[in-house]
């Protein structure tokens, strides 16, 4: 999100956290699940209406029940694929959070030691 707001000419305080990217990141997964994956699955079942067209002027359609029957594990093989691939994402996602709060804490507890401090001092020197 930092990057989105870096050529911003006007920016105020809170800028950063305005940033569109944070609140749509549901509205973006969605989208990459319909286009990408939708699309591929779409794209797969027309190659198997394909597969039926032109094979079934065959005696038997053997050709495009054989077609069919490669294209379904494919089809399977494809959503484990993706699901394994967005779990990735997400674990990923969830890991780079957790660093940034545990970051975040440690600079608290940083800040919390170094204000004790000064407030230890500034007590000795009344």
């Amino acid at each position: 999100p930092y990057e989105a707001v870096s050529n911003l000419h006007i920016q105020g305080p809170n800028t950063v956290f305005e940033s569109p990217h944070s609140k749509m990141s549901t509205i973006i997964e969605m989208a990459w699940a319909f286009s990408t994956v939708l699309g591929i699955l779409l794209f797969l079942v027309e190659i198997c209406i394909l597969c039926w067209v032109k094979f079934y002027n065959f005696e038997s359609h053997l050709a495009a029940w054989v077609a069919t029957g490669l294209l379904i594990p494919i089809f399977f093989i494809f959503i484990a694929f993706a699901a394994h691939f967005y779990l990735k994402l997400v674990g990923h996602k969830s890991e780079v959070y957790e660093h940034n709060i545990k970051e975040l804490q440690l600079l608290k507890d940083q800040l919390d030691d170094t204000g004790d401090n000064m407030d230890a001092q500034n007590q000795n020197i009344v």
